[in-house]
């Protein structure tokens, strides 16, 4: 369901749904139609936009750039019309009683009826999804909601419970629909799932699902630096030897290559392109180094001791002005960073409950799609909880501090 072509043409999406189901209540049903002013509105504007469009064209277009304008309004307009006509015939009835699931839905081409013993799915999952929020400016951001769903081996047998914008989890919401079906609680954990529950351990969250380790995860990967020093273990996570790799060549491939071209037209002139071109790419690192300069520690990371673990995430350095004004920006067009502004960052080692690592989908105008996703270490307690997101690069070394965490807990 967070595939962004699927959710664009699903009118069943769960995020368009949003449902909000009753774990206490006796019969647990749902009863889903689109709602008939968006069915309206998108059949009225799809048709009256490609109508003209169309008009345009066959009276004003040659083949010139107008032709090409046209012909976008008339995609967009076509894929309203497209919406429009799917959401018209859908409907979703789904009703949970005693130890069995009936589910019936129609749309547009057919209809499909079926049902399923509560006691075949997996359990009861509590995901987060990042969708793509186009603000005031066209400025975009990242929406975050919370997912829960009764998970089946069968992804289209899998159904939505309860779904918020928030970015906090609904745990007591997410541990009832587990109590009431009897299935386990569960939660992503890179790309497999731990349960969560009285039974689970305390530290990992496992209930069976993903064993904890038992033994230390061995030498760290590259990029990740571990020091112990006066009974604190720092851990952090660095570029690795790939960032480091993708710099040097941005650096200097950039201007061999354009070098190379010069040199096969002008061989006199390829040494100053290349020097020229040299010059420009250091210039560029070495502003963005200064601009990003950060505080005394540079690299993000985890810190332990024997009380607390913290989350270590340096602050940019910038100037009171800068502050100033990237506030006001960020209040005005409502873009305000995705993490809420104070994050928790500290938690005591008798508090934290879970170690795990999922992912987080970032949206900035400079990405295409669905996004940038990142890993993420999460760090939960009662209640709380300590993100820290890593670089695409940085899975497999957010994966070993958590087996690190883990263990060093455990003993």
């Amino acid at each position: 369901m967070t595939n962004p072509l699927r959710r664009l043409f699903d009118p069943g999406d769960w995020i368009a749904m949003k449902p909000a189901l009753d774990p206490a209540a006796s019969i647990i049903s749902l009863d889903f139609t689109p709602s008939r002013g968006e069915i309206q509105l998108r059949l009225i504007v799809g048709t009256v936009v490609l109508a003209i469009a169309a008009t345009v064209i066959h009276f004003f277009g040659d083949g010139d750039i107008l032709t090409l304008v046209m012909g976008g309004f008339g995609f967009f307009a076509l894929v309203n019309l497209v919406l429009g006509l799917i959401q018209s015939r859908f409907t979703m009835q789904m009703t949970m009683t005693g130890d069995s699931v009936h589910v019936r839905t129609r749309s547009l081409f057919r209809n499909n009826a079926w049902q399923e013993r509560i006691a075949n799915y997996r359990g009861v999952l509590l995901r987060e999804a990042h969708v793509r929020d186009q603000g005031v400016g066209n400025i975009p951001s990242t929406k975050t909601y919370q997912v829960i769903e009764l998970l089946h081996d069968d992804p289209a047998r899998t159904l939505p419970l309860h779904v918020s914008e928030d970015v906090s989890p609904p745990s007591d919401i997410h541990q009832a629909f587990a109590d009431r079906f009897g299935l386990p609680a569960l939660l992503p954990d890179s790309g497999d799932l731990i349960a969560t529950g009285a039974d689970s351990d305390p530290r990992t969250g496992d209930g069976g699902a993903v064993p904890a380790p038992a033994s230390d995860p061995g030498r760290p990967p590259a990029g990740i630096r571990l020091r112990d020093r006066g009974g604190v273990t720092r851990i952090t996570v660095g570029g690795g030897l790939a960032v480091a790799v993708s710099r040097f060549l941005m650096i200097f491939g950039v201007p061999a290559t354009f070098g190379w071209i010069v040199w096969n037209i002008e061989p006199e002139v390829a040494p100053y392109i290349f020097g020229a071109i040299l010059a420009l790419m250091l210039l560029v690192f070495g502003v963005g180094a200064l601009l990003n300069r950060r505080d005394d520690q540079s690299d993000r990371g985890i810190e332990i001791d024997g009380e607390t673990v913290r989350v270590i995430v340096p602050d940019m350095k910038r100037s009171a002005l800068a502050e100033a004004t990237l506030e006001q920006f960020q209040r005005v067009a409502g873009a305000a960073d995705a993490e809420p502004a104070h994050p928790v960052r500290e938690m005591a080692l008798g508090s934290v409950r879970r170690i795990r690592v999922d992912s987080y989908t970032a949206h900035r105008s400079r990405d295409r799609g669905g996004g940038t996703v990142h890993p993420r270490l999460l760090i939960e307690g009662d209640g709380e909880r300590m993100a820290l997101i890593g670089s695409q690069f940085d899975n497999r070394k957010l994966e070993w501090i958590r087996d690190f965490l883990r263990h060093r807990l455990n003993r």
